[in-house]
């Protein structure tokens, strides 16, 4: 009976192996497929572009966090004001000037 069993579970194993073994070669077809127009100036426009893309990403990510930092500017100026008003409060203290020379 144990080796009826195994038979029967080697077959599922084989057919599950089979088909993961054919799901591979479709994957690989279609990327042979899409890649056979390729050359090596179609790649190396392909990655210009890419490195544009990345670029423009990265300038527009930089005048976003501008943007979100100036949003907070009227707290700067609130803080700015706050301490001009507290060193107004301080009184310099006037030293005896000193001859210096040699």
């Amino acid at each position: 009976m144990s080796i009826i069993f195994a038979f029967w579970a080697s077959i599922a194993c084989n057919l599950i192996v089979f088909g993961m073994f054919a799901y591979a070669c479709a994957r690989i077809m279609r990327y042979e497929k899409a890649t056979s127009g390729l050359d090596w100036q179609a790649i190396a426009d392909i990655t210009g572009d890419i490195g544009a893309l990345k670029r423009s990403i990265q300038r527009l990510n930089n005048r976003l966090n501008g943007l979100e930092k100036t949003s907070s500017a009227p707290d700067a100026m609130a803080e700015l004001a706050a301490l001009a008003a507290a060193q107004q409060n301080v009184t310099p203290i006037n030293q005896q000037q000193r001859v210096t020379g040699g």
